[in-house]
């Protein structure tokens, strides 16, 4: 962004922009993918087919929800996420950077994801940034089925 002048609002995804944490959740699905024994997916193969809603991901990378039903797959992937997201993921420092110069330039910024929205918020907080977003936007769940409705 070499001119910000023509921008009015700037809408953040969180998970993988804003939060870097991309080899951690590649980690936690390729534990779940040991357990059923199968393939585990390296970073290319995840970029390729990531997808909302992550159920149709589950299903591409081999998960039967015939024998467990996506909840309970992704109750256990969130589990491990939750567990995990202070110590293996951290804001992307080029995100922080370009947000605290939109916020210099007076432009508003929101932030939308799947991510459940109590989640999302204490992570914003936690991240100490607030401050720079006129909206929070997440999920009404952990199954991240999509954003259009939120």
């Amino acid at each position: 962004m070499n001119s910000l002048q023509n921008y009015k609002h700037v809408i953040w995804d969180w998970n993988g922009t804003i939060l870097d944490d991309v080899h951690m959740c590649i980690d936690i699905i390729n534990d779940l993918l040991e357990v059923e024994k199968l393939p585990t997916l390296h970073i290319d193969r995840y970029r390729n087919i990531f997808t909302i809603p992550v159920e149709n991901y589950y299903r591409e990378i081999g998960f039967d929800f015939e024998k467990e039903s996506f909840q309970i797959v992704g109750r256990r992937w969130m589990d491990q996420y939750e567990s995990r997201k202070y110590v293996d993921a951290a804001v992307n420092p080029n995100s922080k950077a370009l947000i605290e110069k939109v916020n210099g330039a007076g432009i508003n910024q929101s932030v939308l994801s799947a991510y459940p929205q109590n989640t999302l918020d204490e992570l914003v907080g936690h991240y100490n940034l607030k401050e720079f977003f006129d909206h929070v936007v997440g999920a009404g769940d952990i199954y991240a089925y999509g954003k259009v409705d939120e």
